[in-house]
């Protein structure tokens, strides 16, 4: 298991990116990618892309994709502090 304490930012965005579609299947399907991550502030930035299975009827993000977008950048933030 790696020890995510030991990483630097950069080390620790790189190693979950490259890793992202074989770890988290609904990262993959939500497209999402970590951005940033500040140890200081305790935060991380991730980015997702919006694809036509994530909407509504009304042509937005549907609000349970919204919420597991934030739930994946939540738990992306206490792992890397083994917290």
């Amino acid at each position: 298991m790696t020890d995510f304490t030991k990483m630097s930012a950069d080390e620790l965005i790189a190693h979950v990116n490259a890793r992202l579609s074989k770890i988290n299947p609904t990262m993959h399907f939500l497209r999402g990618k970590v951005l940033s991550f500040e140890e200081a502030s305790l935060t991380v930035k991730v980015a997702f892309e919006t694809h036509d299975q994530l909407s509504n009827g009304a042509n937005q993000v549907q609000g349970g994709f919204s919420a597991a977008m934030l739930d994946a950048a939540c738990g992306y933030l206490v792992s890397a502090h083994n917290v």
